[in-house]
């Protein structure tokens, strides 16, 4: 975890199986944020392929479609609320498309 600002602390979540988890936080071995709220974990869908499979380096706005797996997740691809792509340190927003999901990366 780290911190993300004053009041902030951005942890990344462990890989873990699908369901709801409490959350908390601890500071050495002193919980100082009991009673927070839940986190669920949802099984994403797997991506088979993307197009185009290369992108330049200086950050063009390139837009990119995810092929998905027939089986999908849990996750729903098409709430739009939900859709992110995460490309190294960087979320961006996505949007479901015909073939699956898309984005225009950082």
């Amino acid at each position: 975890a780290r911190a993300a600002g004053p009041d902030t602390v951005l942890c990344v979540a462990p890989a873990a199986s699908a369901g709801v988890r409490p959350v908390g936080v601890v500071q050495g071995l002193v919980d100082i944020a009991a009673g927070a709220p839940t986190f669920t974990f949802r099984r994403g869908p797997s991506i088979v392929a993307a197009a185009p499979a290369v992108a330049s380096t200086v950050g063009d706005g390139t837009e990119v479609v995810f092929y998905l797996d027939a089986l999908g997740g849990d996750a729903d691809a098409t709430n739009a609320e939900e859709l992110a792509c995460h490309v190294d340190d960087a979320i961006v927003p996505a949007r479901a498309s015909a073939a699956g999901v898309s984005c225009v990366l950082p």
